[in-house]
């Protein structure tokens, strides 16, 4: 189960690097028409990346799917993919539960600022 843990890592750099290409090309959507260089590299470039990691996505999860694939295995489909596709699942899971409780946070808006403790010395002082 340990290899099949170690392994199932692909699955999830996969996907999360994945929607973080897709991701970058949506956040500077706006600016992307104001140079030939902020199409390439904040456009092509990385919704290319992720249309790239989402096909090594799906291909991984083909190939994980059947249990010969795995060193482990249940109801003849292979560790790698249930380990991997559950971790997915959970962590959809807990961001729909931060969402809940961190509403703010999702609609765009920022966390509090950390509010430094007042000293009476300069912290930059050389002693």
């Amino acid at each position: 189960m340990l290899a099949d843990s170690a392994s199932s890592v692909g699955l999830l750099i996969a996907f999360y690097y994945g929607l973080t290409g897709f991701a970058c090309a949506w956040f500077f959507r706006r600016e992307l028409l104001s140079s030939p260089r902020a199409l390439l590299f904040k456009g092509l470039l990385p919704a290319v990346g992720g249309l790239a990691l989402l096909a090594a996505f799906v291909l991984s999860i083909k190939s994980y799917w059947p249990a010969a694939s795995s060193y482990s295995s249940f109801a003849g489909i292979g560790g790698i993919f249930l380990i991997g596709a559950g971790s997915l699942l959970v962590g959809v899971v807990l961001m729909l539960i931060a969402r809940w409780r961190l509403p703010a946070f999702f609609a765009g808006g920022t966390l509090p600022a950390v509010q430094q403790p007042a000293t009476g010395t300069d912290a930059r002082s050389d002693a």
